[in-house]
């Protein structure tokens, strides 16, 4: 969830509504647009096709710089992730994509060891009854 935005995302279908448009846009995002949007998801993939380089570490944070080993095909040239120092959790994200594109993420809180029923993760129509559904599937 962001200020003008909220994404649902069940493991296939993903629902994007967009406070400013009134819209849902509905799509089955490929793996690497997944990435663009879940900060877990783009640190994961950089395990084994990112080379990473500390850039600097303080008593509150970390920031390493990933860039691909072979960047043929990829669609993330640079990523530059920010860590808390005592949670090692990240705090911001900034990408450089293929196209020239800067994305800056910024992971406000992160919770962990919670269950969540399957309900959180599609999107409910009940809240936003008068939003128009797109589906681009």
């Amino acid at each position: 969830t962001t200020p003008g935005m909220s994404i649902w995302y069940d493991g296939r279908t993903q629902w994007t509504y967009s406070s400013s448009t009134g819209e849902v846009n509905v799509t089955e995002p490929t793996a690497e647009e997944l990435q663009q949007i879940n900060p877990f998801a783009i640190i994961n993939s950089f395990r084994s096709s990112y080379k990473a380089r500390m850039i600097s570490s303080t008593s509150s944070s970390c920031k390493i710089e990933f860039t691909p080993v072979n960047s043929r095909g990829t669609q993330i040239l640079k990523a530059t992730i920010t860590f808390n120092a005592s949670t090692h959790m990240p705090v911001d994200i900034a990408l450089t994509l293929d196209n020239g594109a800067q994305v800056s993420i910024k992971v406000g809180t992160v919770k962990t060891g919670i269950s969540y029923p399957a309900s959180t993760f599609v999107y409910d129509k009940s809240k936003y009854p008068d939003a128009e559904i797109i589906d681009l599937r």
